[in-house]
């Protein structure tokens, strides 16, 4: 496994000194059942930063409606933002962050990921990964959650209805650095669509 562990340290460090997001907390899980349902929980209990989770393996993920994510393999992404503000409007939202995420990784990673819309990412066909955006009814908050497949598991496509892929099948990636570049774009997107939609609590 050397070499596609996500390095927690690195991550940290890199947000730190990047200053991604200027008011955040971390939280990570060697494993968990919906990085989604944490990032809820914390946002009940701190309202004022913007809550990071990020899992090294994730076993109770949530799709849209009552689907499920599906995605047993280690050092994938699962990873979840939670933002403390008021919904006025997410007008295309999912849209707009899976355009980023596509433009991504063919622009820094060389790979070429397509769109299902409103929130899958194929390769070749394949689901690969997806976005999930929640507003919780409990609290004055939103929940966006981001499930990529960096590695292929042999058995997740005897628990899924839909052809799934995984990314190494054409590119082994770091799952660090896709993680900070995610970071990235979710933290430049939602300060772009703060100007427009949202409300500060």
């Amino acid at each position: 496994m050397s070499g596609i562990e996500i390095n927690e340290d690195r991550i940290v460090g890199e947000l730190a000194r990047g200053h991604i997001f200027q008011n955040y907390e971390w939280l990570f899980y060697e494993s968990v059942g919906s990085t989604n349902d944490v990032a809820r929980q914390r946002l009940q209990v701190n309202e004022k930063k913007t809550v990071i989770v990020c899992a090294r393996q994730q076993t109770n993920g949530r799709g849209r409606g009552i689907n499920r994510w599906v995605s047993n393999r280690p050092n994938n992404v699962y990873l979840s933002f939670g933002f403390p503000v008021k919904r006025n409007s997410f007008l295309h939202f999912s849209l707009m962050l899976a355009d980023r995420i596509t433009r991504c990784f063919r622009e820094v990673f060389s790979v070429n990921l397509t769109i299902k819309a409103p929130n899958d990412l194929l390769l070749n066909g394949k689901k690969v990964g997806g976005i999930l955006l929640e507003v919780p009814v409990e609290i004055d908050g939103w929940v966006l959650g981001i499930g990529i497949n960096l590695f292929t598991d042999p058995d997740l496509q005897e628990q899924c209805a839909q052809p799934v892929g995984a990314i190494d099948s054409v590119k082994h990636l770091q799952p660090d650095a896709v993680i900070l570049e995610l970071c990235a774009i979710v933290s430049e997107l939602e300060g772009e669509m703060w100007k427009t939609f949202f409300t500060k609590i």
